[in-house]
């Protein structure tokens, strides 16, 4: 109860207009790579910086910031990160990362400071780098970013996580990791003092020591275990390992893995030992270095790597050197001529000015690419070849094909195979995206860059298949799909398709489909009176459940997922652009909550398990953190403070503390808004009954059990409730006068059908209401006089109120949402959140309400 109501309280403290923000934290820079820049960055927010990457390769950030700063860094390609999306994150812990010696005497700038980096491989394009403060006070950070030109990173396991250099198939570690592959947070003192051991960031102790650094003699100190055991156990000597070691044993805590599986946990597939000479493995698959390709990146590209005066391509025939200007040969060895206009070739050499770009000039002629024909190459050898985009219309009759030129936006990703649908397809087909090559399983390729592009359909025929998929299972050119989610290949070049609750099998010569194995799914179908239908929908497997409401008209379903144990792990709205998730602790706790801008921490008592503290953030808008204390055994609520950043339209901060008697009551209340302190409010109860009884100056009376009398000097409230706790009659006394006096009468079915109140002596006024067999509010009357009328659609919804002679239509869409009021227009986003009232606009910073 304390739970809701604190936060209930936090809510409320910020009801209000929502401004912009004018943190200078909040507005994006935007810098080129290789420029340093430095940046004091507030408590709990973040420093939003972008760039342009003209080309994939790897980056190298590095890093210096104070000692005590915590430093998370967070990436996302096209769009704006958040703690719950990204496509990179790395956190610099300052107080674990080592400090260098220095010969000389440090300035006094650098006092205190710490520098640390990571390298990460980053597509071309536009990137979001954000780096957030997870502090209490302000932080100075410095960093640069630029191009990591050694790409032997590669050679060395997992690519040292990004987290250090390769040097002869060696990681070395970046300062803060550690590690044979820099997977691991390093521990304060990495050694431990050579008292112990370093696990994940923290020193597991040898018998007999202790302490963050195991440099304290354990002594009388309490240790997990003694050889007694306290006569209620037996001793086991042998280590205790913390790794799990997914496909391998703990030995000197370290994985020993079984053949086959690699990593720190033993968790990733090995690849070939051939991967590591032109490649690197990532979970079983060979991912190779520009010019190699192959499932083992065996198969070489071009020779002597064009000599550097050249781009190693991929081409119809094979590989082969694109060379710059001015050079020739299969190796771009050889220097060519410059001057072409005379149509002379005096030195046989190959000219690159003339034939358009589509073919080469040797001795005095073009001889064109493949696909151009003509004296300079600048003629199609088919006029009907299909052109990079477009749509083609074929009529009956007429073999030429009439294309109309379109755009579209596609947004994606390049995937390695072990990823696709999640499933593993590391000795099924494997897809070189560096390079657009598909290595198929049968040991063939297909160039998918030299191919038109072009797009086919092999499954469906825009109709929806039934749910239980009921003769979906022979032809496929008629097939019906009903909501395709995942995709994998097989040996044999067939596909299968995970077609909403079916495993769905398409062969490889694309003719035949066969449902090969139906999911566990239970669902219902709600039809409204007004014919529009919601689904819901419940989809279990071996790891979790997920359950699905289809709204009328959307596109998409609202999800919420639970694992085996019941836990929920996320929520996700129909547009796919809010999330929540919820992470839990080694205890089945629930640990972190994070949505769009706002997140949730949770801490417990270790000894007791019961909670500790529940902290609220919000990271834009008023920029906010709202903290609850929990007081054991209880789990009472004992402080709740309501902060914000400092350049936040000057609002108080607030403070409450809750003090108890030992039943577990409120005793006092203390609030503090800003620098003023108010009088603790303090409360006592009846030794007999335990109900309240003094509260500030009111003192509280029950003369019966339904009949409550609150007063002090001057005011006396009287308040009534019947049999089933529902008020009915207030009254207010002024020095023993009647001020004000309220009546309310209920029906049979719990619903109000009059309410009289009045004020003095004579302002009495009394209001009726009529319902309809819906249970829907069809009239008001006030003194007996009908003064409001409502009219309701086939789903309840209000669509008209006429007050006497004046009328006001209301439209609700088919997903009883409101478009139009009384003249005024209503919008609502795919998520069901208003986002537009006539001029008005609404913005949200966070999807959980």
């Amino acid at each position: 109860m304390f739970l809701t109501v604190g936060f209930a309280a936090c809510v409320a403290y910020f009801v209000g207009t929502l401004l912009k923000p004018t943190s200078p934290s909040l507005v994006i820079v935007q810098y080129p790579l290789g420029r340093s820049l430095s940046q004091e960055i507030p408590p709990q927010e973040f420093w939003r910086t972008q760039f342009y990457m003209p080309q994939s390769q790897f980056v190298k950030f590095n890093f210096s910031l104070p000692s005590s700063a915590v430093i998370a860094v967070y990436g996302r390609k096209n769009i704006q990160p958040s703690h719950a999306q990204y496509d990179f994150m790395q956190v610099i812990d300052g107080p674990r990362i080592h400090k260098r010696p220095r010969r000389a005497v440090a300035p006094k700038d650098n006092e205190g400071k710490k520098d640390s980096a990571f390298i990460q491989y980053m597509e071309g394009g536009l990137w979001y780098v954000f780096l957030y403060n997870d502090a209490e006070k302000s932080n100075t950070v410095s960093f640069i970013g630029t191009q990591y030109m050694d790409d032997s990173v590669n050679d060395c396991p997992n690519g040292c996580h990004g987290r250090g250099e390769c040097v002869n198939g060696q990681c070395r570690c970046f300062s803060g990791y550690t590690g044979w592959d820099c997977g691991d947070i390093d521990c304060l003192v990495s050694d431990c003092s050579g008292n112990g051991v370093c696990v994940s960031g923290q020193c597991l102790c040898y018998k007999g020591w202790a302490g963050t650094d195991c440099t304290l003699e354990a002594g009388n100190a309490t240790v997990p275990c003694t050889q007694y055991c306290s006569e209620h156990g037996v001793y086991d000597a042998r280590e205790v390992c913390d790794l799990e070691c997914v496909h391998g044993l703990c030995e000197a805590q370290r994985c020993a893995c079984e053949p086959g599986w690699s990593g720190a946990l033993c968790d990733q597939l090995e690849c070939d030992k051939r991967c590591s000479a032109h490649g690197y493995c990532n979970n079983g698959s060979c991912i190779c270095k520009p010019g190699w390709n192959g499932r083992h990146c065996s198969l070489s590209g071009c020779p002597d790597a064009c000599n550097n005066n050249g781009a190693c391509q991929l081409f119809q025939d094979g590989w082969r050197c694109s060379c710059r200007d001015g050079w020739k040969g299969p190796s771009c060895a050889v220097a060519m001529e410059i001057q072409c206009e005379d149509n002379v070739d005096e030195d046989k050499a190959v000219c690159p000015l003339l034939c358009e770009g589509n073919g080469i000039y040797v001795h005095g002629a073009c001889q064109c690419y493949p696909g151009w024909k003509g004296k300079e190459c600048n003629v199609p050898e088919d006029e009907c070849e299909v052109p990079n985009f477009g749509v083609g219309y074929q009529y009956d009759g007429c073999e030429r094909i009439f294309w109309e030129m379109q755009s579209a936006t596609m947004s994606g990703y390049d995937i390695t195979s072990s990823e696709i649908g999640g499933w593993n397809l590391h000795i099924h087909h494997t897809y070189n995206y560096q390079e657009g090559i598909l290595h198929k399983g049968d040991g063939t390729n297909i160039y998918l860059k030299e191919r038109p592009r072009k797009v086919i359909t092999v499954l469906g025929n825009g109709k929806k298949r039934r749910m239980d998929c009921r003769g979906c299972d022979g032809n496929s050119e008629n097939s019906k799909l009903m909501a395709p989610v995942a995709l994998a290949s097989g040996r044999d070049g067939s596909l299968y398709v995970g077609d909403y609750n079916h495993i769905r099998k398409l062969s490889a010569n694309r003719e035949d489909i066969t449902s090969i194995l139906e999911l566990n799914m239970t669902g219902a179908e709600i039809v409204m009176p007004g014919l529009t239908k919601h689904n819901f929908h419940t989809l279990t497997t071996l790891k979790y459940r997920r359950y699905m409401y289809h709204p009328h008209g959307a596109h998409h379903p609202f999800i919420q997922d639970y694992d085996s144990a019941g836990r929920k792990l996320q929520v996700l709205y129909p547009s796919n652009r809010r999330r929540v998730s919820y992470i839990y602790d080694n205890y089945s706790k629930l640990k972190h909550v994070f949505a769009d801008w706002t997140d949730m921490d949770y801490s417990y008592y270790e000894d007791q398990g019961i909670l500790r503290s529940a902290t609220l953030r919000n990271r834009i808008a008023f920029n906010y953190t709202c903290k609850m204390l929990y007081e054991p055994p209880g789990a009472v609520v004992k402080r709740l403070t309501v902060s914000f950043n400092k350049t936040a339209f000057n609002l108080l901060e607030g403070k409450y503390n809750y003090h108890y008697d030992q039943h577990f009551r409120i005793g006092s209340i203390e609030v503090q808004l800003g620098r003023m302190i108010f009088k603790p409010t303090n409360f006592t109860y009846s030794a007999d009954t335990g109900k309240l009884v003094h509260m500030k100056t009111f003192d509280f009376q029950y003369p019966t059990r339904t009949k409550t009398v609150i007063k002090d000097g001057n005011i006396e409230i009287t308040r009534n409730k019947d049999a089933y706790n529902r008020i009915t009659d207030v009254w207010y006394k002024f020095n023993n006068y009647i001020v004000f006096t309220l009546e309310i009468k209920y029906d049979e079915i719990n619903r109000v059908y009059q309410w009289r109140r009045k004020v003095g002596s004579s302002d009495l006024k009394a209001y009726d209401y009529i319902y309809d067999i819906d249970n829907n509010i069809v009239e008001v009357s006030l003194s007996g006089q009908p003064t409001w009328k409502y009219e309701h659609d086939a789903n309840n919804n209000i669509i008209k109120i006429t007050h006497h002679d004046d009328s006001k239509q209301a439209q609700i869409n088919n997903k009883n949402q409101l478009e139009v009021f009384d003249g005024e227009s209503y919008l609502f986003d795919e998520d069901g959140f208003l986002i537009k009232r006539d001029q008005e606009y609404f913005e949200y910073n966070s999807s959980v309400s």
